[in-house]
């Protein structure tokens, strides 16, 4: 008798959707429909002037003292006011944001712009088969802005046959 017949939880995933392969969509653990990272701050309204004015992200959601940004499909990110929140800002982070994006350069000149601050050089990793700059937001937040270049992960990460 399998485990979720005594009782148990069911099976992890799902049926697979017949237009899509791995690593493309489909149910993953368990059905889960995205994902919300959320990220704590002293200064909520400096947040989301960085995130969603200066990066540019969308508004899903506006809670008062959380606004839940769309990065991509089911994809989030939570500004969360740290004095409210479930967790408190640190001193020092121990998260690093990874966005996935297509131009490097075009993202790293809206970071800039954004205020982002400790702005890297471009650095290309051939060994991982990526390209990617890094810098901090103003909660002091790490982030990776990088671009997949080999042709198999680019379809895994990059959205597939969409993009090139």
């Amino acid at each position: 008798m399998a485990p979720h017949e005594e009782g148990g939880l069911p099976p992890l995933g799902g049926p697979r959707r017949p237009d899509r392969g791995p690593g493309e969509g489909g149910p993953i653990a368990g059905g889960v429909d995205g994902t919300i990272v959320n990220l704590y701050y002293a200064d909520l309204a400096g947040a989301v002037r960085f995130w969603h004015e200066g990066l540019g992200f969308p508004v899903a959601a506006d809670q008062g003292w959380a606004v839940l940004l769309r990065l991509a499909e089911g994809s989030f990110l939570g500004l969360v006011d740290g004095a409210r929140g479930h967790l408190r800002p640190q001193p020092a982070s121990a998260v690093l944001v990874t966005l996935l994006v297509d131009d490097l350069p075009a993202w790293r000149a809206r970071a800039q712009q954004a205020g982002a601050t400790g702005l890297t050089p471009t650095e290309h990793r051939k060994d991982l088969g990526i390209e990617r700059f890094f810098c901090r937001d103003p909660g002091g937040y790490e982030l990776e802005f990088q671009r997949f270049v080999r042709p198999e992960d680019r379809r895994t990460f990059h959205g597939g046959a969409r993009r090139s």
